[in-house]
């Protein structure tokens, strides 16, 4: 497809298969995209109805939105966009300004991220989408899903969507069913530069991740039917959190 074709061409930019996701309609690439004015500008076309993700550690900053700027008034709404990342409302409305379509949030929380434990910067998954949850764009969350009532939890709270790495992890169709890794560890930078995620070995798993997916999707549906609600609206409205002791 041109979106792909035309993002691998771009120099020093590498999109590998693992951070590539293609339906019938969409397009998606999810990888460690250096999002530079300048970069963007080679990108020639992009597929109509495509996905374009871009991602760093920080989106709630002046290079991420020029940079959403400049695709949007090239390419119009011919492509939707995901921006990210950022863990504040502040932060969403700022891509939604810029350009974005869809905020993706969450910093530090990710299983191969060791972002908090480096700089200190993070914010807890459940209350960035609890605080972004009424913002003007949809939000996904990307992050500290470790168990299916994490998902469940997360779209309860309003998440539009859920990012999910370590749950796939090991299934039989992915990637590299050995190894599992973080865009910030030595995995993805060989050169040692200020690393900021480790690589794990994944629990392997007979399951395809479309055997996960639809495990996830039951259990949205059995919580559901716990709270009598027939939409996810109304499963959002009904759905209390409360704080309980460690281990609970």
């Amino acid at each position: 497809p041109d979106l792909i074709n035309n993002v691998e061409s771009v120099g020093g930019l590498v999109v590998q298969p693992r951070g590539t996701f293609i339906t019938s309609r969409r397009i998606a690439i999810n990888s460690s995209l250096t999002t530079a004015l300048g970069v963007a500008k080679q990108i020639t076309s992009i597929t109509q109805d495509g996905i374009l993700s871009l991602e760093i550690a920080n989106g709630h900053m002046v290079r991420m939105g020029d940079t959403l700027k400049y695709i949007r008034d090239r390419f119009g709404q011919a492509v939707s966009i995901w921006a990210g990342t950022v863990a504040t409302p502040e932060g969403v409305e700022y891509l939604a300004q810029s350009g974005a379509d869809t905020a993706i949030v969450g910093i530090g929380v990710g299983a191969v991220c060791t972002t908090t434990k480096k700089t200190g910067v993070g914010y807890p998954m459940l209350q960035t989408i609890l605080d972004c949850a009424d913002c003007s764009i949809p939000i996904v969350s990307a992050g500290g899903i470790r168990e299916a009532g994490d998902f469940v939890k997360a779209i309860a709270a309003g998440a539009d969507g859920v990012m999910i790495g370590r749950l796939l992890a090991g299934c039989s169709d992915t990637y590299d069913v050995h190894r599992y890794w973080g865009m910030a560890s030595e995995m993805e930078r060989p050169e040692g530069n200020h690393i900021e995620g480790i690589s794990i070995q994944p629990i392997l798993r007979q399951q395809t991740s479309k055997d996960v997916i639809r495990f996830l999707t039951e259990a949205l549906q059995s919580a559901m039917s716990y709270s009598d609600s027939y939409t996810l609206d109304e499963f959002r409205t009904k759905a209390k959190f409360v704080e309980v002791s460690r281990g609970y």
